[in-house]
């Protein structure tokens, strides 16, 4: 007899957790679990980047498709006058 399925809730918190602590230190992943795929959707700032989340993924989740839809979004600094303001 095979033991029980880990339960969804334990695959995503698993997988969120392994994202925020890698070298991508990205915390604005949202991970949902669809039969046997692992959906990514947010944002990443480079697209190195995006690519090292769906290899910490795939390590950490493995017998789970990853669908990485992770938007790539630039972190750019502020307007010099805002620097200032604050």
């Amino acid at each position: 007899m095979q033991p029980d399925p880990e339960p969804v809730e334990y695959v995503v918190e698993r997988v969120r957790e392994a994202v925020a602590r890698s070298d991508a230190h990205e915390l604005g992943v949202t991970v949902q679990v669809a039969g046997g795929r692992l959906l990514l959707t947010g944002t990443a700032s480079s697209a190195p980047q995006r690519d090292a989340i769906t290899t910490v993924v795939e390590q950490v989740a493995p017998g789970y498709e990853v669908v990485n839809e992770l938007c790539v979004a630039p972190a750019t600094p502020p307007p010099a006058g805002e620097v200032e303001r604050l």
